[in-house]
């Protein structure tokens, strides 16, 4: 049996996570130093990222410094930034262990038709990928 890497390089793709940290790939055609939140690799060929704050990252898209930084400062209203840009499913790491939070404050994205699973975010960026080089 061969293994090919199968390396979609027109999305996002998250390479690595660990506490307070992720490393990830931006698309081809995106500006790598415009990036907010993040700190660039010394290397310029390496179009890795390291964000260290929140962010919403979906396929094409990247909102970084999301303004909630933890689980607890996290609002309905937060969530409702996620409606434009119209995802069938949302992924939201809680940290290190997975956090549930009140069905209020899930309630602008189930009204809207989204559906929403909280995860540690081991699990969240796990899930991602699974789901992104998937197409979905």
């Amino acid at each position: 049996m061969q293994l090919h890497r199968d390396t979609d390089y027109g999305i996002y793709a998250i390479n690595a996570y660990s506490a307070g940290e992720l490393i990830i790939t931006p698309p081809f055609g995106v500006d790598c130093d415009a990036l907010p939140g993040e700190k660039a690799s010394s290397d310029a060929l390496d179009r890795r990222r390291t964000l260290r704050q929140s962010a919403i990252i979906t396929l094409h898209e990247m909102v970084g410094d999301w303004p909630p930084q933890t689980f607890s400062e996290l609002q309905a209203q937060h969530l409702a930034q996620l409606i434009p840009l119209k995802p069938e499913l949302v992924l939201l790491g809680t940290g290190p262990s997975c956090q549930i939070p009140a069905t209020a404050l899930t309630a602008p994205l189930i009204e809207a038709g989204i559906g929403v699973e909280f995860m540690d975010t081991g699990a969240a960026c796990r899930t991602y990928n699974l789901l992104t080089f998937d197409g979905r």
